[in-house]
């Protein structure tokens, strides 16, 4: 498994959002991955081939072998709920012309894409627990 070196900027930043995603299933390299599809969610699996450092026809394999079924699809669940893209949300505060509603866009997304996340990995990995 890859890791994210603590020196790096990545690893850094992996490492201050840890705590936000481990209920969510999602290790250091994925918390990333999230980071980047923050700019734009188109370029996920760009990032994660990247990330993984492996090019996109492996990429499935390697995505298989280093996460649960579990992981995954918290992890695409959060992906299609979380946050616009950031050109999204700089339209939004240029038209509303208010940090509130822009605020309020982005962290109410956040908030359901966290909460959905955390259901389904919390309770897919407490029933196939049993």
């Amino acid at each position: 498994m890859l890791f994210l070196p603590v020196e790096t900027l990545a690893g850094k930043i992996a490492d201050v959002f840890a705590p936000v995603f481990e209920p969510l299933g999602m290790d250091k390299l994925m918390t990333v991955i999230l980071i980047f599809g923050f700019v734009a969610k188109e370029i996920v699996l760009g990032a994660m081939a990247v990330v993984y450092a492996v090019d996109p026809e492996n990429l499935a394999g390697v995505v298989a072998n280093a996460t649960t079924w579990i992981q995954a699809y918290s992890f695409m669940l959060f992906v299609l709920i979380y946050t616009p893209c950031l050109s999204t949300i700089a339209v939004l505060k240029q038209e509303s012309k208010s940090w509130a509603f822009t605020s309020i866009a982005v962290a109410w997304p956040l908030l359901l894409a966290w909460l959905t996340s955390f259901a389904f990995y919390q309770g897919a990995t407490f029933f196939v627990g049993i």
